[in-house]
């Protein structure tokens, strides 16, 4: 387990944009945020995919401002739309609105043409035309940065996701070590455990199982320096795998957050109840509180 630090600089961060009338409008209803569903190419994938992008109230007036950018991946089944129906954007608006978090631009790529794909957010050692881990590292990111105002910078950016975005996540945090300030695992595991994505015996299928992987990193863990958050229900048949992974995380000290919820199981009921705590832990990231660990209990954000 990490230590737990202070969120204090977020609060006087976020206190000062609603100052500025940047997250809510003052003696009316909350200032919304507007959610856009674009196209792109992808070089990647060699075809269109679509990414749903959230920009904060403000975003159009606020010109001269660069904002964090959050990458939030879908599990299976799931589509990026799930995020919009399942009230995280509603709850990053409230928060927002609020003054308890400040803006940032969220974006929410599709992981495939259908609810069902499970590709794991992977480039597949099997399915070579199946290189979703680049596109969203390359593609995504490059076009999020040519179409909005976005930062450019590996601290300005985060990365979290569910269940097999939780996983992805994990992965292109790893793999993307100077790229990514933050990332954050909601349900997610860290063993790759689909045979159509990988072969797990080879050294690529290997190196999507952050359980492995990280240890493999040993020599330059030192360099390393991301907010790192994951947590999952105490009944999931992954909380096992959790622990494990919170137990290696601790032998190769690198500093991370970790918590099973008691008696929760895998789904949205989780997911949206810790909501507030995860929105907290990516923006106090993002913001530059020293080791961008969420607090117990939800510290700044909490419900």
């Amino acid at each position: 387990m990490s230590e737990v630090r202070s969120h204090r600089p977020v609060l006087l961060l976020a206190t000062g944009l609603a100052m500025l009338g940047l997250v809510g409008t003052a003696g009316g209803s909350p200032a919304r945020g507007q959610v856009v569903t674009r196209t792109l190419w992808s070089a990647a994938l060699g075809r269109r995919e679509r990414v749903v992008v959230y920009l904060p109230p403000g975003y159009s007036g606020a010109r001269a401002a660069r904002y964090p950018l959050v990458i939030l991946l879908h599990g299976v089944p799931g589509r990026p739309e799930d995020f919009v129906t399942h009230g995280v954007v509603a709850r990053i608006d409230a928060l927002m609105a609020a003054g308890r978090i400040p803006p940032f631009v969220a974006a929410m790529p599709a992981g495939g043409d259908r609810p069902t794909d499970d590709n794991e957010w992977a480039d597949s050692d099997l399915r070579p035309s199946e290189r979703w881990e680049t596109y969203v590292a390359r593609d995504v990111v490059g076009f999020l940065q040519s179409h909005y105002r976005v930062r450019r910078d590996a601290a300005g950016r985060a990365i979290a996701g569910e269940s097999m975005g939780g996983f992805g996540a994990m992965n292109l945090a790893l793999h993307h070590r100077n790229e990514f300030g933050a990332v954050a695992s909601w349900s997610g595991y860290f063993n790759a455990n689909t045979p159509s994505v990988h072969n797990p015996s080879s050294p690529a299928g290997r190196g999507y199982s952050p359980q492995h992987y990280v240890s493999r990193l040993r020599p330059s863990l030192a360099a390393w320096h991301p907010a790192i958050d994951f947590y999952v229900g105490g009944n999931d048949r992954f909380a096992a795998e959790n622990a494990t992974f919170d137990r290696t995380l601790t032998a190769l000290h690198v500093p991370h957050g970790f918590r099973i919820v008691p008696g929760a199981g895998h789904g949205w009921a989780l997911w949206t109840s810790q909501l507030n705590r995860e929105l907290g832990f990516l923006e106090s990231a993002l913001a530059g509180t020293p080791g961008g660990q969420a607090a117990p209990g939800g510290g700044t954000a909490a419900g």
